[in-house]
This record gives structure tokens, C-alpha cells and sequence, in this order.
């Protein structure tokens, strides 16, 4: 394993790690029952955030399903930030484009440190 392929996999485990604590947070504490309403969202939104950050983080392990996950919590993010944004929230806001860009980088950088795929057409 190369020093790329071993930190972008630590980028992957990392991101993975937050959106999975970031989701499952969303079922159990009652705080972030408050911040949605506060913001103006149903009660049931929170329940569709977790879950798909929770799903969003196990599928950012798997490199079939990586890149749907990737757009999915981009979309998220974008949300995220926008929400904060509208709320006078800005400094919260910066979390969600730091971690949108470490989003961004691992999209990136798929592929990375994998041989070229041979794709012989015949035509030689």
C-alpha cells in the first residue's frame, strides 16, 4: 500500500466515522429534535438526515457505492451550510464547507494509486 492509498483511505475511514456519529446522533439526542424545529423543518426531517448520513457513511466504504455516497453527502452538506447560512449560523456553516471539500478531494482522487485498467478494444 502506498503513503497515497494509505491516506486516502484514512480520509475515507475519517469521513465515514464522522457521518456515521454525526447520523446516529440524529436518532437519540434530543437536542437535535430542537435545532429542527428551531429551523423551521418537520420532526421527521431529522429522521431522513440520519438516516442517510448513516447509510451515506457505510456506503463510503465500499468503492462500488463510494461515489453515490460522496453526492449524496455533498447534497447534504449543501443543505447543511445553507441552513446555518439562513439562520445566522455562518461560523457553523465552515464546518459543512470543510468537510464538503474533504468530500470533494476523496471524489477526486478515486482511482488513485490503482494500475490502469488494460482496456484492449481489439483493434490492434
Amino acid at each position: 500500500m502506498t503513503v497515497a492509498s494509505l491516506a486516502r483511505w484514512s480520509l475515507r475511514a475519517a469521513l465515514s466515522l464522522v457521518f456515521l456519529v454525526a447520523g446516529a446522533t440524529k436518532f437519540v439526542s434530543p437536542g437535535w429534535a430542537v435545532r429542527f424545529t428551531a429551523w423551521g423543518y418537520p420532526g421527521w426531517c431529522r429522521w431522513v438526515i440520519g438516516t442517510l448520513e448513516v447509510v451515506a457513511a457505510i456506503m463510503l466504504l465500499v468503492s462500488r457505492t463510494q461515489k453515490l455516497a460522496i453526492l449524496s453527502l455533498l447534497v447534504v452538506m449543501t443543505g447543511a451550510a445553507a441552513t446555518h447560512l439562513l439562520n445566522g449560523e455562518a461560523p457553523r456553516a465552515v464546518v459543512n464547507v470543510v468537510i464538503a471539500a474533504l468530500l470533494i478531494v476523496l471524489q477526486r482522487t478515486r482511482g488513485a494509486g490503482r494500475p490502469p485498467v488494460d482496456r484492449h478494444d481489439g483493434a490492434d
